[in-house]
């Protein structure tokens, strides 16, 4: 089963990295890190890495399996949707799951973004097909609720 939070303790998290971060999409994020001179690392990638687990693993080079990260997909702003949580160690039976729950798969041809909080980092799949990560090096790490 996939499991959700509250818009409000994904905003918590987001912020204890990028404090300025108006809303989950790529351009907020890019705008927050430049705000506070956040270093972002982007790749281009190629088509035939287009794959979901491929980028899904690209993005969270930096997470530690037992780290919970929170996942924003498209799907999460349609009415009465939530974000994602996870752990990163369950990041294949989740994407799994997302494709048997929504007929899509995790990385489709909108946004993702993914906050892990653990490992100080949020990236994001840019529906121009980049992947972008931005890794804090400031601030305290605060641990949502699970």
């Amino acid at each position: 089963m996939l499991k959700t939070i509250s818009w409000e303790l994904a905003f918590k998290d987001l912020r204890a990295i990028l404090p300025s971060s108006a809303y989950f999409t790529p351009d907020s994020i890019l705008r927050a890190a430049d705000e506070i001179g956040a270093l972002v690392q982007r790749k281009k990638m190629a088509e035939s890495e287009q794959d979901d687990l491929f980028i899904l693993r690209e993005l969270l080079a930096h997470a530690k399996p037992a780290h919970s990260l929170v996942l924003v997909t498209d799907i999460c702003f349609r009415a009465g949707g939530e974000p994602f949580i996870l752990l990163y160690a369950d990041i294949e039976d989740f994407a799994k799951q997302y494709r048997q729950s929504t007929g899509e798969v995790v990385v489709s041809g909108g946004d993702l973004v993914i906050v892990c909080n653990g490992s100080r980092f949020v990236s994001f799949w840019h529906h121009e097909g980049y992947a972008a990560t931005i890794k804090s090096t400031t601030g305290t790490r605060q641990s949502i609720s699970r």
